[in-house]
């Protein structure tokens, strides 16, 4: 990396604004939400660096 104080930066990097009280309880029922969809595949993919999870995701 070219600039390695950055890299610092980025690592302890905690977004714009606080997290919201109903954090926990949104993304619950976000995730009961997923229930409701059609049928879907979600199917992991290469994406050229080891750190990062890319996934592929179809609708039937």
């Amino acid at each position: 990396m070219k600039n390695p104080a950055l890299l610092e930066e980025i690592k302890t990097y905690k977004g714009r604004d606080e997290v919201p009280e109903d954090f926990d309880i949104f993304w619950d029922g976000e995730v009961k939400k997923v229930s409701a969809l059609p049928a879907y595949q979600l199917e992991e993919r290469d994406f050229h660096i080891p750190q990062v999870k890319c996934y592929e995701l179809t609708f039937e």
